[in-house]
């Protein structure tokens, strides 16, 4: 499951536009280490960013 989550992170960080010139002086698994153990959701405010970030 963690590494799941690092790839993921990592993923997204090289495919997205939105991430293009952003320098991180982290690593994913850094990310992922200090992330609680319960994912939090926020349907609503993804689906209506999402929509946003599509125009």
């Amino acid at each position: 499951m963690k590494t799941e989550r690092i790839a993921k992170i990592e993923k997204d960080w090289k495919e997205n536009p939105r991430w293009k010139n952003v320098t991180r002086p982290y690593t994913a698994e850094e990310v992922v280490n200090l992330q609680g153990s319960v994912t939090i959701e926020h349907t609503i405010a993804k689906l209506t960013s999402q929509k946003l970030w599509d125009k």
